[in-house]
């Protein structure tokens, strides 16, 4: 079952001149408010939401600043500090008093920070495949180390700005994720995880330009939100 077969509210929060997009599925509170990573959307729940659903509970869904059906300003500073604003509005907008944050991937820092700065706020923290600081031991994807490393700024930027080199960066990635999952979950990547990743860069306006100022706002080796 998708969750898009399941009724969900559809809402745009403000976030300055910008909106973020939202899905608000019924439930009672604490609600799990789920945050995606880098470079997917709120799309990467979608397997997920209707088990969640079913057990009663509230569940919403975001797309960052920058990615899905969230607006892309061009001159937004991209950054964890960013995101973490992007969960407080998140949670102000819907009026969601406690929640239980739920982290995958990039969305690991706004989950610890939100607990830290609102710690009356937080019933519970779910992360998920994800990390709050460098560690010698993560081996990251490889598209991901190019863009979070503060020496390779130049480089990034530039195959990010080249459509070919980037579409070629992008398809290689896809492949090496292939390669690691069981036989039986390949397909079911082709099918969703692929396109959801493919699609975030090729339909316009297009993360590829907004990916490079999160990174440079937002390297691993230097996390802003250390020092909240």
């Amino acid at each position: 079952m998708s969750s898009n077969s399941i009724a969900f509210s559809e809402r745009y929060i403000a976030r300055g001149k910008a909106r973020i997009y939202a899905r608000d599925y019924a439930g009672v509170g604490p609600a799990f408010v789920l945050m995606h990573g880098f470079p997917d959307n709120l799309h990467i729940w979608d397997d997920l939401i209707p088990y969640l659903v079913a057990s009663g509970r509230r569940v919403v869904a975001f797309d960052f600043l920058g990615f899905g059906s969230s607006d892309k300003p061009a001159d937004a500073a991209y950054s964890f500090q960013q995101q973490l604003a992007d969960l407080e509005a998140i949670v102000e907008g819907l009026g969601l008093g406690k929640i239980v944050p739920v982290a995958h991937d990039s969305s690991g820092m706004a989950t610890l920070n939100y607990a830290l700065t609102h710690p009356d706020g937080v019933d519970s923290a779910i992360m998920l495949n994800s990390a709050y600081s460098e560690d010698s031991t993560v081996l990251w994807p490889e598209m991901i180390t190019l863009f979070a490393t503060g020496s390779m700024q130049a480089l990034a930027v530039a195959i990010a700005q080249n459509a070919d080199q980037f579409g070629w960066l992008l398809t290689w990635q896809q492949h090496k994720f292939r390669e690691a999952l069981p036989d039986p979950q390949k397909p079911h990547f082709d099918t969703f995880l692929g396109p959801l990743i493919r699609d975030n860069f090729i339909i316009q306006p297009a993360l590829a330009p907004h990916s490079c100022s999160w990174r440079r706002n937002s390297s691993m080796n230097t996390p802003e939100t250390q020092n909240i």
